[in-house]
């Protein structure tokens, strides 16, 4: 239902768009929500498990962070009848493009081959690209998203290594409390500090990092999940796991869209991609 409704409006988005219209709205999917969960999925499940934890724990506060400079800054976006597609909230930064950098370029450090280095950078120059000719964003939004993104990625390649190390030397009951409470208080910071109502993304980003992160320290203590298998096994796990996933957040999205609903339904998709799904599929034999 999920996929058929995606598809129906795609079909209704590019049915009003010229050729090059089509190229860049497909382009621009590349930095959307959807994707990102069925690409890290992809990369968690069945090429680089340690890859995929690195990706989820730049990805999901880049989210946070432009939502957050967003309703800071309070730039608005270009006038609707200038816009090709719908979009929210304010301008400045461009969430794509930041957190294209963010994904695309970290991707680019740990993957040394010329040819990623080279699809990366290009993908990161067409989906700020897109932003623009759709015209939901200004060529300062973009030039802004893409410098914070790149400070940001600068600042985790710096910095990930020492925390992590930091946070290993903890205990489990302690690190599981950690993740449990304090991304709450990442939402509680702009719900009482900005007077309008609080973008999604942040309940989005926070409930997926709170979750993934309990499903990580759980799965390294008790699953050690790998990747390691034949090809088949390897390439059986994404669409069974990816069929669950969409029942699952199918499921609760049925509940109602109030922000408790919403932090759950996201700390549960972390959850299940970070611990249930590869538990799952060792159990399966995947």
């Amino acid at each position: 239902m999920i996929i058929f409704i995606f598809s129906f409006q795609l079909f209704l988005i590019m049915s009003n768009l010229s050729p090059v219209g089509w190229f860049f709205y497909i382009i621009t999917q590349l930095g959307s929500e959807l994707f990102f969960i069925l690409f890290l999925s992809f990369i968690y499940w069945v090429i680089d498990d340690r890859l995929g934890r690195r990706l989820l724990y730049i990805l999901l506060p880049s989210v946070w962070l432009n939502s957050f400079l967003k309703d800071i800054l309070q730039m608005p976006r270009p006038p609707p009848s200038q816009r090709l597609v719908s979009a929210e909230g304010y301008g400045f930064p461009s969430g794509h493009a930041q957190n294209s950098v963010s994904l695309w370029g970290y991707l680019s450090t740990q993957i040394r081959e010329t040819w990623v280095t080279i699809t990366c950078t290009i993908l990161i120059i067409l989906i700020s690209i897109s932003r623009i000719y759709l015209g939901v964003h200004y060529l300062h939004d973009v030039l802004g998203g893409l410098v914070i993104g790149t400070l940001l990625l600068i600042a985790y390649l710096k910095l990930e290594p020492r925390l992590a190390e930091s946070l290993g030397k903890l205990k489990c009951i302690h690190k599981i409390l950690i993740s449990l409470l304090l991304p709450p208080i990442f939402i509680l910071i702009p719900y009482y500090m900005f007077p309008h109502p609080i973008s999604n993304s942040y309940l989005a980003a926070m409930g997926a990092l709170s979750g993934a992160s309990i499903g990580i320290i759980l799965e390294r203590k008790y699953l050690k999940f790998s990747v390691e298998g034949t090809l088949m096994r390897r390439v059986l796990r994404y669409p069974l796991g990816i069929l669950i996933l969409l029942i699952i957040l199918l499921i609760i999205g049925k509940l109602g869209v109030i922000l408790p609903i919403l932090y759950t339904k996201y700390f549960i998709l972390g959850l299940f991609i970070s611990l249930l799904a590869p538990a799952m599929f060792q159990k399966l034999q995947l």
